[in-house]
């Protein structure tokens, strides 16, 4: 039974109508729908398949914008999009952000991109709640917030970015963390997973999420910013 709670809203700045740097989203997630849906839809200009497994939802209890947002019960619930070189990030540039609302104390795996062997990049939130991006490339790497950046209960947009080897990553538009040694393996051949550890399987996310997305090539925040008000264009 997904819980009827009142969403809270944050006040931002609505993105432009179209976004310049679209042909660069890889991955657009609205999480609009009918309410227990387990269709989800890239609406960026690649289209990718997603599958929903466990059960990763549609619920209408709970929404940053469209109504709408993605249910996670901490349960094996997940979604996954197939192995590309969109997700191969490497020492590039790069964006990835979303709304979030986790309802539980746990570690919370947000999204994960890495093999058995741990290579690849991983965005998470820790037990202590701070905001933890993982770059593997041979070896761990991490960008990790002080704790008690991460509110339970309420919503919040997270992102990371690279900009010419600078990492940072933000909660609500505050950066909370930089530094330029975060790199990530090729990960080119791992499929995409939201809501789970996926090289171990054993940690997943528990609340909801809106709004994802992923471009490579561009670091849309380098600095302090105003988040949304409105989900993304889709142009």
């Amino acid at each position: 039974v997904i819980p009827g709670i009142t969403a809270s809203k944050t006040v931002g700045s609505a993105p432009p109508p179209t976004d310049p740097d679209f042909a660069f989203v890889q991955l657009l997630l609205h999480m609009n729908g009918v309410n227990a849906s387990t269709t989800f839809t890239d609406s960026s200009s690649f289209g990718k398949p997603v599958t929903a497994a466990g059960g990763a939802q549609i619920s209408t209890a709970q929404s940053m914008f469209g109504g709408a947002s993605g249910y996670f019960d901490n349960s094996g619930d997940y979604l996954t999009v197939p192995s590309s070189s969109s997700w191969n990030f490497q020492t590039g540039d790069l964006t990835v952000e979303c709304w979030i609302r986790p309802a539980g104390s746990e570690t919370d795996f947000v999204i994960d991109n890495r093999d058995g062997g741990g290579t690849g990049w991983a965005f998470y939130i820790s037990s202590t709640n701070s905001l933890v991006m993982q770059g593997t490339g041979g070896s761990p790497n991490f960008l990790e917030s002080a704790g008690g950046v991460i509110t339970r209960g309420a919503w919040q947009h997270i992102a990371w970015t690279r900009a010419s080897g600078v990492n940072r990553i933000f909660v609500n538009g505050v950066q909370v963390d930089t530094n330029s040694t975060t790199t990530c393996g090729d990960s080119s051949a791992i499929p995409l997973n939201l809501g789970r550890r996926q090289n171990a399987n054993d940690l997943f996310f528990n609340g909801w999420m809106d709004d994802v997305r992923i471009t490579k090539g561009v670091a849309r925040y380098t600095s302090n910013f105003t988040p949304p008000s409105a989900q993304f264009p889709d142009s």
